[in-house]
């Protein structure tokens, strides 16, 4: 009877310990959309995009650009020295996170499969009306706090929107 309760525990802490979606995984090298990254300089997403549609200046820091692509905007914050510290994709655009290859359109699984369990998880509802889930990763380092936010719509279980942004504190 003792050894099948340790051969038990055994493979269930084997699989706690080697199952994938368990823990958040998120690095620096996630953050990077349509060949837009995280710490990249402006002008080279200009090189990409072209001139930007609008340009608007946030409560916080820095200027948000919107680029116009396939028919929707996306949105690049960079600071004032002009270096990009998120991005924010809205609508089926054909802009894919790098190197998941998650895009607009992608189911829930395809996000926890790939990167875990988020540190947060919150429900929200949009202007329209839409119920969303929005999963959250976080990376930390040095005082500088990473995120990757997926906002899912509820009905459908699809990914609508993908942010990402840098923050200091």
């Amino acid at each position: 009877m003792t050894i099948r309760n340790l051969a038990a525990a055994a493979i269930i802490s084997l699989c706690i310990f080697t199952n994938k979606v368990c823990f958040a995984q998120l690095s620096t090298s996630d953050l990077s959309i349509g060949g837009v990254r995280l710490n990249q300089n402006f002008s080279e997403v200009k090189s990409i995009y072209g001139d930007p549609v609008s340009v608007r200046t946030p409560a916080g820091y820095g200027k948000i650009y919107s680029f116009a692509k396939n028919g929707t905007v996306f949105d690049v914050h960079v600071n004032r020295s002009n270096v990009v510290k998120g991005v924010k994709i809205s609508g089926n655009n054909g802009l894919v996170l790098d190197p998941s290859g998650i895009k607009s359109g992608s189911p829930l699984n395809a996000v926890t499969e790939y990167y875990g369990n988020p540190d947060r998880r919150e429900a929200s509802k949009a202007e329209n009306g839409q119920e969303l889930l929005i999963l959250t990763y976080q990376n930390l380092n040095k005082g500088i706090l990473n995120e990757l936010s997926f906002y899912i719509d509820s009905a459908s279980g699809q990914v609508v929107t993908i942010h990402f942004d840098e923050y200091y504190g």
